[in-house]
């Protein structure tokens, strides 16, 4: 699979985060984790846009991999999506 879907799917992957009723409670539950969820996802599709361009995409994913490790430490993204996005980051860095 090319590097492009990767980055689709991990995309994907973070602007469902927050859909779940659990997910947007704890987001939702200080501006800070709200703000540092929104930004996870900007960041999310700023990657899109590069990897859709074909632009190099290191230092986005570098980017939101600090997003995620900081969403995860305040617990805006709970152990098994921080799990699977990892595994996706990685899958993308290794694409």
């Amino acid at each position: 699979m090319s590097q492009e879907r990767y980055v689709q799917q991990l995309v994907a992957r973070i602007h469902s985060i927050g859909q779940t009723h659990e997910s947007l409670t704890v987001a939702r539950a200080t501006s800070q984790k709200e703000s540092l969820l929104l930004e996870l996802k900007k960041t999310a599709s700023m990657l899109f846009g590069a990897a859709s361009s074909g632009q190099d995409v290191k230092e986005l994913v570098d980017k939101l991999e600090a997003e995620l490790m900081m969403a995860r430490t305040l617990d805006v993204v709970g152990d098994k999506d921080y799990k699977e996005l990892q595994d996706l980051i990685i899958t993308v860095k290794e694409s």
